[in-house]
């Protein structure tokens, strides 16, 4: 049995003229419901109707970055729509959204780490971009990086690995562990390309140097490039550091139809990666958050190749 998270109403932060829209959601959900009739056993749902959550999120948010009360304000004083940056929007409701999010990511992997299973989170807006002192990049709140704060604080783990396969570098999530020894970062991601982080010199600082591994690609890299990265070096580096949980941010805007970037990947080397992933934790305490991906087919596509168990 695998798990599965999404918020039906991640629609409150929407701006239909932007790439990043509740189109890219509105698929995915669409298809579970349609894929899973005959799959109720073998699939745990999450799912928000509501955007309640508790105090607790918003004080573990708190523990990651500096700028929220700042961003509750801007949301609560916008009437449609606002702009943080020229890529960055919020709306009234974005900030309730990603907290009833990231409260349905930690009963997920609640219930991963005691089913010894795996999940997928596809929530929005992605998180892979804000840093510590700044949202950017489409990314309000960093979730894979509140995640892994949730786990350090509820389940005690030695050490976690976060694995990103976006396109576009994780600066935030770099930036956010950069000086910590108890997460490792890998990253492969198109370079030179926004945000123009991510070099191979980029390792780590104080008591995390060493465990911020970068394999910046070709902007026009294809599967066989990633691909050896992780049957290499990804298996290498987990392998040395035996980390007890394994959160990926899933950017799909590694294919070759993205209609924002150049990378050249298929449906079938995504899924060879994920199976990679998958197979060296022997398909328990892993869980994908869903990044990029703005191409709304290939994201359909994607979650029917999860829901049948990436084989």
């Amino acid at each position: 049995m695998i798990a599965i998270a999404f918020n039906e109403l991640h629609y409150l932060h929407n701006l239909d003229s932007h790439v990043e829209n509740s189109n890219r959601v509105d698929t995915i959900i669409s298809n579970i419901y349609k894929s899973i009739q005959n799959q109720k056993g073998d699939i745990k749902l999450f799912i928000s109707k509501d955007l309640n959550y508790s105090k607790d999120i918003i004080d573990i948010v708190c523990k990651v970055h500096n700028y929220i009360d700042n961003l509750e304000f801007r949301c609560r004083n916008t009437k449609n729509w606002d702009f943080l940056d020229p890529d960055t929007y919020i709306t009234k409701y974005s900030l309730e959204v990603v907290f009833s999010n990231l409260e349905l990511l930690f009963k997920m992997v609640d219930w991963v780490i005691e089913n010894s299973s795996y999940g997928f989170g596809y929530i929005r807006p992605p998180g892979h971009h804000a840093e510590s002192k700044k949202a950017m990049g489409f990314c309000l709140v960093n979730n894979v990086a509140v995640l892994a704060k949730y786990l350090q604080l509820y389940h005690n783990p030695k050490r976690i690995m976060i694995v990103d396969f976006d396109a576009h570098h994780g600066n935030g999530t770099q930036e956010i562990f950069y000086e910590d020894d108890s997460v490792i970062y890998f990253s492969t991601h198109a370079y030179p390309f926004y945000p123009f982080t991510g070099s191979h010199t980029e390792k780590g600082s104080l008591k995390g140097f060493g465990y911020t591994f970068n394999f910046p690609v070709s902007i026009y890299a294809d599967d066989k490039e990633l691909i050896n990265i992780y049957q290499e070096e990804f298996v290498k580096i987990y392998e040395q550091f035996q980390p007890d949980f394994l959160i990926v941010s899933a950017g799909y805007d590694i294919h070759s139809d993205d209609p924002i970037t150049y990378m050249n990947c298929t449906i079938e080397g995504i899924n060879k990666i994920k199976r990679i992933l998958l197979d060296t934790v022997a398909r328990k305490n892993i869980v994908f958050i869903l990044e990029g991906g703005y191409n709304t087919n290939v994201l359909q596509e994607i979650t029917n190749y999860d829901i049948n168990g990436i084989r």
